[in-house]
């Protein structure tokens, strides 16, 4: 099935100049990426390193957002050897991390792989800081380990202040004080952030 969407793309994007041509040089990898295939991907990408930064056409995505999304874990520790931290940082089309799609998934190994190489990758946003992604999502052990890895100015600098502002939002609203007590701990040592933001929907 993937091979046929693999070939519906390229159809579709024969004229398209994307990532100079590399996703169809790449075909094979990425359908080894797929369907967790380690062996042939350590083969298919040992010897071309830059084919890590192939991007799909119809999502953007590189093979590792394919293989987090996916998640297998075994290729993620492979491919992530061969990337450096801007290979790393590469959004999807939407605008995902590779992190913000392994907290999608619910894959806290995966999201702990990543955070390994890249710590970057815990004060990037996507739609939201990524704690606060795994809070709004009600990934309750996820967010609890999210919140202990993030640095604390993530949060709490002034221009960052939102952003824990929408933390202590998000976890009184999934009852998640009641058990580890952060949001509460937040409001009480930065009150100002709580009280003088604005409310948002």
């Amino acid at each position: 099935m993937f091979s046929i969407i693999i070939k519906i793309i390229l159809h579709e994007n024969e004229n398209e100049n994307v990532n100079d041509g590399n996703f169809q040089r790449y075909e094979s990898i990425f359908e080894a990426v797929n369907s967790g295939d380690l062996n042939r991907v350590k083969t298919l990408v040992g010897g071309n390193p830059e084919a890590v930064k192939a991007k799909c056409p119809f999502s953007g995505k590189t093979q590792l957002h394919v293989v987090v999304t996916c998640g297998h874990l075994d290729i993620v520790e492979e491919l992530v050897k061969l990337m450096n931290d801007e290979d790393l940082m590469i959004p999807r089309k939407d605008n995902y991390t590779v992190l913000a799609a392994a907290i999608e998934i619910r894959n806290e190994s995966i999201a702990k792989c990543l955070i390994g190489r890249n710590q970057e990758l815990l004060v990037t946003k996507s739609f939201n800081l990524p704690v606060v992604q795994a809070v709004i999502f009600g990934q309750q052990d996820l967010a609890h380990y999210l919140y202990r890895v993030t640095p604390p100015d993530a949060l709490t600098e002034q221009e960052n202040g939102l952003y824990g502002v929408e933390l202590t939002s998000a976890c009184m609203y999934r009852k998640y004080f009641a058990l580890h007590r952060y949001p509460l701990a937040f409001a009480e040592a930065f009150p100002t952030f709580v009280l003088d933001s604005p409310c948002t929907d």
